[in-house]
């Protein structure tokens, strides 16, 4: 018994939700040319069939759907597999879980699913008067459309937002479906969530009190969507109007604003479409906005220019 096993088996026994179902890999097999068939179309005649070397794909035993084309080498990773490797890493930790939150969601036929976990009794004042509450995410997909991933981040209360951390390599385990891929090594790296959150809090302060001059916020955005300044671009529109809108007038004029801005456009943006797969999109606009904050020609080489 670990500390935290009282809580972690409510989640336990409550199930898996929409992942609660088991993947088959099979061989990939395909229907030969007619004209090869001896030349000739036999009506309700079978098609012979022939298996396709070095390729495999997933199913869904309860539904028959496909869930993916492989090659030989690829290790699967069960929907399940993904959500009690993070439960796990939870209940062994010194963590407090106590009123734990568990969200998990699938799309296209299951074939990808993501599970957030949030720990409302680790969080944390930001500069703001806001709480942030530490926070686990976990990707898996079938499909290719992602990696496997686990990461930990910060939940902010009042908007939201997914407060992604700049010191990605020590709180992501990203990996692909190959026999590389370790699982025990992805538990011990976000297991540093709780380090490293504590240590992103002080950066936030520190932003919060680096001003950003008027209308250097459409140099930092232009930069973080790859267009000039004044765009029609509606990722650019909306940085914009959220930040002048609300998030300068809620924080003050500043990059703590600015990062805000930033993390509300991964986590409550608009889709253009209604068949966006929303889990997948989130994921890949966090890495951009922790990719932009990272890098000093992106973040801190648009502020100075615009300074």
């Amino acid at each position: 018994m670990y500390g935290n096993t009282v809580h972690i088996n409510k989640l336990r026994s409550a199930g898996y939700g929409e992942a609660d179902f088991d993947t088959e890999i099979m061989p990939l097999w395909t229907t030969t040319r007619q004209e090869a068939y001896r030349g000739i179309e036999v009506e309700g005649q079978q098609r012979p069939m022939q298996m396709v070397v070095g390729k495999v794909v997933s199913v869904r035993p309860d539904t028959g759907h496909v869930l993916g084309i492989h090659g030989n080498r690829y290790k699967a990773v069960n929907h399940k597999s993904m959500i009690d490797m993070q439960r796990s890493i939870i209940e062994r930790s010194d963590l407090d879980a106590a009123g734990i939150r568990e969200r998990i969601v699938t799309a296209n036929h299951g074939a990808r699913a993501y599970v957030t976990h949030e720990l409302p009794n680790h969080s944390i004042t930001t500069p703001d008067g806001d709480k942030a509450a530490l926070s686990f995410l976990g990707t898996n997909s079938f499909d290719g459309s992602f990696s496997f991933i686990l990461s930990a981040g910060a939940k902010q209360g009042a908007c939201m937002n997914m407060q992604v951390f700049t010191k990605d390599a020590a709180t992501m385990y990203k990996a692909r479906h190959t026999r590389s891929l370790d699982l025990d090594h992805g538990a011990r790296i976000i297991t540093k969530g709780l380090e490293v959150m504590e240590a992103e809090v002080d950066l936030w302060r520190k932003w919060a009190k680096i001003g950003v001059p008027s209308h250097t916020e459409q140099v930092i955005f232009a930069a973080f969507t790859d267009l000039k300044e004044g765009s029609k671009n509606s990722a650019y529109i909306y940085l914009l109007n959220k930040y002048q809108n609300h998030y300068k007038k809620a924080m003050g004029a500043n990059l703590w604003a600015v990062y805000n801005t930033l993390t509300d456009w991964s986590t409550h943006a608009p889709t253009r479409s209604k068949k966006t797969n929303v889990a997948n999109l989130t994921v890949r606009r966090q890495d951009k906005v922790r990719e932009f904050i990272s890098a000093d020609k992106g973040w801190g080489a648009s502020f100075s220019k615009a300074a």
